[in-house]
């Protein structure tokens, strides 16, 4: 349905008309006959809104909402004297609304005010995820009533396109919460089901807690900024538009947790505190992207003016699981700049120790022929070529059924490089590693290579069969290029001949995240015979001990809701997989078939942020 040229509210949803559906409309505007020119609601004035609620449980959904005052506006009037009566909107969903931009999210029609406006009374009511809130005159969403707790706004685009490429702004701030506005969040925790949003390009900043410029109640206390992008597109490859700060933090407003964010690419600083108390900052990326691309913020990273008993950043023996340190990078006048009376904040610019990463990965499992070849698949990251030795282990490995005759070949651009036995070709190499095989009737190559995605396959000499062992070392783990993940195909089978992969976390002193997945029946899918039918899989410490197991990937929802946020979710809801995060050391990870069955089975080991 399209509704335009109205006088007053579209559509309102009064008191008492809970539990209501409205998606897939158009509100305010109508396409002219130029492509990409539209007509927009003749009154704008502040009584003309898109969508006015007084009521719990609605649900907005799909609509293309533009040419209204406020698109959506929630609550209580907080302008007239008398209006607010205490009254309470509750759990209200906004989801894959387009907000100020046209039907597609590419083009600016604009709202003259913001996209979602919170008056008195908004409480536990979700803002995402998909919502495009951008193009907007003033704020893509503001919260602006002490009432107003307990809100989240996730998953959505503020001020650039529905791709997040390219910026559509809008005029104020991305997001707004003031006037006493407490206890709500902006993203989530990490690996919770509340994604952060990427927010950019709006003219005055990205997050605004208290802020001054919109006067009301001092302190908006205990809100939560956290796994947001701001400041730059969605891949963080560039900052979009001229934000003034990413995060704003004012008005004598207490304990907000900023976390695990990104703030690039603004002019004047990361995050500024003024007249602001008792708020922290931890895991944050500031001038620098999670994908280490250096994106500065034009003055400080963090910038406190009469600010008190802020965290910054805790020292490293303080530092805790949910209280990570702050990576700073590039940002004009340094990372944190103290004016006014700024007393008893902790700071501490003492460099974070790096993370590890993967350094070795080996797989052990039987080694037939043909498709049945034990194949390994690595990813070398970076800008800069990398050093790795491959080896092929059988006879050393001392357990039934070895291999008797190893040999190994590396697929890369300029063709494959094969070996046989080890000290025909490459010896000295090979030595100079630090790890030749024990013995002759094994393979090995060393090899410089170029960041891309490579194959190796271990086979036995003559078409034989046995177990053996397919291992990738780093061997130069200070180079900014790095093994970003390891996979091995081959045959699962039972007791010792289960397919066994361990790799080694090193480089840094930092923990580091990983994911580890038992993939079969995606196999088979894909054309390869005798694929496992239900991998399960076990991540083991180098004492033995059991870090985690799973059987489907699905069984574990938060883990699920990490897995799909990093884009890594196995396709198929009988393979497994584990997200864990882990100190530097060996792990040993274990594929199986469930309830003692065989077949073809791929592992992988995944280096993620």
């Amino acid at each position: 349905m399209r509704i335009i040229n109205y006088f007053s509210n579209a559509i309102t949803i009064t008191r008492g008309a809970n539990s209501t559906l409205i998606a897939n409309n158009h509100i305010g505007f109508a396409p002219l006959a130029a492509p990409g020119t539209y007509f927009r609601n003749v009154s704008v004035s502040p009584l003309c809104g898109g969508i006015g609620i007084q009521s719990d449980g609605n649900v907005i959904r799909g609509n293309t909402i533009s040419g209204a005052f406020n698109a959506i506006m929630v609550g209580e009037d907080v302008d007239t004297p008398g209006a607010i009566t205490g009254a309470i909107f509750k759990d209200n969903l906004f989801e894959g609304n387009m907000i100020g931009t046209d039907p597609t999210g590419t083009t600016k029609i604009g709202n003259d005010s913001d996209g979602i406006f919170f008056g008195a009374g908004c409480q536990k009511n979700l803002i995402g995820p998909g919502n495009v809130l951008s193009g907007n005159d003033s704020a893509g969403v503001e919260l602006l009533h002490s009432s107003n707790t307990g809100n989240i706004i996730f998953g959505n685009t503020v001020g650039l396109n529905a791709a997040g490429t390219d910026a559509i702004p809008n005029g104020e701030l991305g997001v707004l919460i003031a006037n006493g506005a407490s206890n709500n969040w902006v993203g989530g925790p990490s690996g919770g089901v509340y994604p952060g949003n990427v927010i950019s390009a709006s003219g005055l900043g990205g997050v605004a807690i208290g802020t001054a410029q919109f006067p009301g109640e001092d302190g908006s206390n205990d809100n939560l900024i956290e796994g947001n992008l701001i400041g730059t597109d969605r891949a963080e490859t560039k900052t979009l538009g001229t934000q003034l700060s990413g995060v704003t933090i004012q008005n004598k407003s207490k304990r907000t947790v900023i976390r695990k964010n990104v703030i690039v690419g603004h002019v004047n600083h990361g995050v500024a505190l003024s007249e602001a108390a008792s708020n922290a900052m931890y895991g944050n990326w500031i001038g620098v992207t999670s994908k280490g691309a250096t994106i500065p913020n034009g003055s400080f990273g963090v910038y406190l003016f009469d600010a008190t008993n802020n965290t910054v950043q805790l020292s490293q023996s303080a530092a805790s699981v949910g209280k990570e340190r702050n990576v700073f990078g590039s940002n004009k006048n340094g990372p944190v700049g103290l004016y006014g009376a700024s007393t008893d904040n902790v700071i501490d610019l003492t460099p974070a120790p790096a993370p590890s990463r993967l350094l070795n990965i080996s797989t052990r499992t039987r080694v037939e022929v043909g498709d049945k070849a034990l194949i390994a698949g690595f990813i070398i990251t970076g800008n800069l070529p990398k050093k790795v030795v491959i080896r092929g282990l059988s006879t050393s490995l001392n357990i039934p059924g070895a291999l008797a005759d190893a040999t190994l070949e590396l697929n890369t651009p300029e063709g494959p490089i094969f070996n046989d036995d080890w000290k025909s070709q490459q010896e000295q190499a090979i030595r100079a590693s630090g790890i030749p095989p024990a013995s002759d009737l094994e393979s090995a190559i060393v090899a410089t290579l170029q960041p891309g995605a490579y194959t190796v396959a271990m086979r036995g000499k003559d078409g034989s069969t046995g177990a053996g062992l397919l291992e990738v070392y780093d061997l130069d783990s200070a180079a900014p290029a790095a093994l970003a993940n390891i996979s091995t195909r081959g045959i699962v089978q039972t007791g010792d001949n289960v397919m066994i992969a361990g790799f080694i976390l090193g480089g840094g002193q930092a923990e580091s995240r990983v994911v580890v997945r038992a993939l079969g029946p995606s196999l088979g899918k894909a054309g390869v015979s005798n694929a496992l039918d239900d991998p399960t899989l076990q991540l083991v410490d180098s004492n033995g001990t059991l870090v985690r197991a799973n059987d489907n990937w699905q069984d574990d929802a938060a883990q699920v809701t990490q897995l799909n946020n990093i884009g890594i979710s196995p396709s198929e809801p009988l393979e497994s997989a584990i997200v864990a995060t882990l100190p530097p050391g060996a792990y040993t990870a274990i594929v199986a078939g469930k309830n003692g069955t065989s077949g073809t089975g791929l592992v992988e080991v995944y280096n993620v942020p």
